[in-house]
Protein backbone atom coordinates (compact mmCIF):
# COMPACT_ATOMS: atom_id res chain seq x y z
CA UNK A 1 0.00 0.00 0.00
CA UNK A 2 1.26 3.46 -0.82
CA UNK A 3 1.09 6.61 1.25
CA UNK A 4 -1.79 8.13 -0.71
CA UNK A 5 -3.91 5.01 -0.27
CA UNK A 6 -3.08 4.89 3.43
CA UNK A 7 -4.03 8.56 3.83
CA UNK A 8 -7.36 7.94 2.10
CA UNK A 9 -8.13 4.90 4.24
CA UNK A 10 -7.10 6.71 7.41
CA UNK A 11 -9.59 9.45 6.53
CA UNK A 12 -12.30 6.85 5.86
CA UNK A 13 -12.80 8.00 2.26
CA UNK A 14 -13.43 5.97 -0.86
CA UNK A 15 -11.67 6.55 -4.15
CA UNK A 16 -14.97 7.91 -5.44
CA UNK A 17 -15.18 10.39 -2.53
CA UNK A 18 -11.74 11.79 -3.26
CA UNK A 19 -12.27 11.87 -7.03
CA UNK A 20 -15.55 13.76 -6.66
CA UNK A 21 -14.00 16.26 -4.21
CA UNK A 22 -11.01 17.07 -6.41
CA UNK A 23 -12.88 17.11 -9.72
CA UNK A 24 -11.43 14.10 -11.52
CA UNK A 25 -12.96 10.80 -12.58
CA UNK A 26 -12.70 7.84 -10.21
CA UNK A 27 -10.60 6.08 -12.85
CA UNK A 28 -8.15 8.97 -13.02
CA UNK A 29 -7.90 9.13 -9.24
CA UNK A 30 -7.27 5.38 -9.22
CA UNK A 31 -4.39 5.91 -11.64
CA UNK A 32 -2.95 8.62 -9.39
CA UNK A 33 -3.29 6.47 -6.28
CA UNK A 34 -1.71 3.45 -7.95
CA UNK A 35 1.16 5.51 -9.35
CA UNK A 36 0.22 4.91 -12.99
CA UNK A 37 -0.27 8.66 -13.40
CA UNK A 38 1.31 11.61 -11.61
CA UNK A 39 -0.93 14.34 -10.22
CA UNK A 40 -0.11 17.89 -11.23
CA UNK A 41 0.60 20.37 -8.45
CA UNK A 42 -2.97 21.73 -8.32
CA UNK A 43 -4.46 18.24 -8.07
CA UNK A 44 -1.89 17.23 -5.46
CA UNK A 45 -2.85 20.23 -3.34
CA UNK A 46 -6.57 19.45 -3.71
CA UNK A 47 -5.98 15.86 -2.60
CA UNK A 48 -3.90 16.92 0.39
CA UNK A 49 -6.45 19.53 1.45
CA UNK A 50 -9.33 17.09 1.13
CA UNK A 51 -7.48 14.53 3.25
CA UNK A 52 -6.43 17.23 5.75
CA UNK A 53 -2.76 16.51 5.23
CA UNK A 54 0.36 18.26 4.03
CA UNK A 55 1.23 17.62 0.38
CA UNK A 56 4.71 16.47 1.41
CA UNK A 57 3.29 13.88 3.79
CA UNK A 58 1.37 12.26 0.97
CA UNK A 59 3.55 12.65 -2.08
CA UNK A 60 7.08 12.40 -0.70
CA UNK A 61 8.43 8.99 0.28
CA UNK A 62 7.82 8.10 3.89
CA UNK A 63 8.28 5.29 6.32
CA UNK A 64 4.58 5.13 7.17
CA UNK A 65 3.45 1.54 7.27
CA UNK A 66 0.06 -0.10 7.12
CA UNK A 67 0.55 -1.28 10.69
CA UNK A 68 1.26 2.26 11.92
CA UNK A 69 -1.89 3.60 10.26
CA UNK A 70 -4.11 0.97 11.82
CA UNK A 71 -2.44 1.33 15.23
CA UNK A 72 -3.15 5.05 14.99
CA UNK A 73 -6.81 4.28 14.23
CA UNK A 74 -7.10 2.10 17.34
CA UNK A 75 -5.93 4.91 19.65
Amino acid sequence: MNTLMLARIKNKKTKQDVARAIGVSPVMYGYIESGERTADSDTSIKIANYLNMDVNEIFLPSRLTVREVFLEEVK
